[in-house]
């Protein structure tokens, strides 16, 4: 009897449900205001990630956080501020993985922008307050 228990016990441990965790923070190590813009640069694990987000609405959201959840925030392709003067860039891997090539929500040589580098991917739009710790 006691051994069924032991077993009948052991069974439900082994099909008890993991928790999965679904959150995706990057630590803020540095940030940067562009026009009514901040960036935020994140990092978790060597990989980092850019964030952007509307200078007063993450003030509204959070005086002061440390960490930003990447799960539930959207990439940003296309982007205009007040004045239109950021553009981001990132690299790719061309078909051969034998150059990087620039990709960017602009064309080059404008003169009159800020080109931005987001790394390895375009930036993340802060636009929930749940996304911030």
């Amino acid at each position: 009897m006691k051994s069924l228990l032991f077993c009948f016990m052991l069974f439900l441990l082994s099909c008890a449900s993991k928790k999965h965790d679904t959150d995706d923070y990057f630590e803020v190590y540095d940030s940067k205001v562009y026009d009514d813009y901040t960036l935020y640069y994140g990092n978790k694990n060597n990989d980092t990630i850019v964030f952007v987000g509307k200078t007063e609405f993450v003030k509204k959201c959070s005086s002061s956080f440390k960490k930003i959840n990447r799960q539930v925030l959207n990439p940003v392709k296309d982007f205009t501020t007040n004045n239109d003067s950021i553009i981001f860039y990132h690299y790719v891997w061309d078909v051969n993985h034998h150059h990087k090539v620039a990709m960017s929500n602009g064309s080059p040589g404008q003169k009159n922008k800020i080109y931005v580098s987001t790394y390895l991917d375009y930036p993340y739009l802060i636009d929930d307050c749940d996304a911030l710790r």
